[in-house]
């Protein structure tokens, strides 16, 4: 069930909902990052994030402060992306378009003069070391998501209009969320090593 093979062969099963999640993020992160209108909510979502390495630095470990929350706060949020997409794929539509349009805000920064760095260093410093793990991992957890609300639409569809293939729905409803698990696993272990590179790597890196 966890061989690489078989997650391979269910990715690309997953494949137009990987699509659609990497179409929802990439859209979101040109809103956040040309858009005024979401501004405000955006800067709330960065002064929390301020807040938090500021009480991170004050612990007796930082780093593996900084590891152990980073992890957590994106390993809860991306198996409940995964099984509460159940609910028709609200939360990770939701959940892709605000990390998204935080991405977008993030990197525009730079150019309005709010950060002392350049665009491409706050990219291939502070954003890519990490990011190249922990962004497909969060848009394969939104994908999975959906792939489950779009079971759902299917679900209410045979319920008005075909009762039979219920059956076949519900076979599909048990194998998903078998490999919903078993993706929830790897995403888990993929946020974990991006973690510590973050902590560690791209931490020192913008320091330099």
């Amino acid at each position: 069930m966890f061989r690489l093979s078989q997650v391979w062969q269910d990715l690309r099963t997953t494949g137009p909902s990987i699509i659609v999640a990497t179409l929802l993020f990439a859209v979101s992160m040109y809103m956040g990052g040309t858009n005024d209108s979401f501004r405000e909510f955006l800067i709330m979502q960065m002064d929390a994030l301020k807040e938090l390495v500021k009480e991170m630095d004050q612990s007796s470990n930082p780093t593996l402060t900084l590891i152990t929350v980073i992890f957590l706060n994106n390993a809860i949020k991306s198996v409940l992306v995964i099984f509460l997409g159940a609910f028709f794929g609200l939360f990770p539509i939701f959940f892709l378009l605000v990390n998204g349009m935080v991405l977008g805000f993030v990197i525009q920064l730079p150019s309005e003069g709010a950060m002392d760095i350049s665009v491409w260093d706050l990219i291939f410093k502070t954003l890519l070391p990490h990011g190249i793990l922990e962004i497909p991992a969060l848009i394969v957890a939104g994908a999975y998501g959906l792939r489950l609300g779009r079971l759902l639409f299917s679900t209410l569809g045979a319920l008005i209009t075909d009762h039979s293939k219920l059956d076949a729905i519900g076979a599909a409803y048990k194998e998903t969320l078998k490999r919903c698990g078993v993706m929830a696993v790897y995403i888990t272990i993929i946020l974990l090593v991006a973690a510590i590179i973050e902590s560690t790597l791209t931490m020192w890196l913008a320091t330099t």
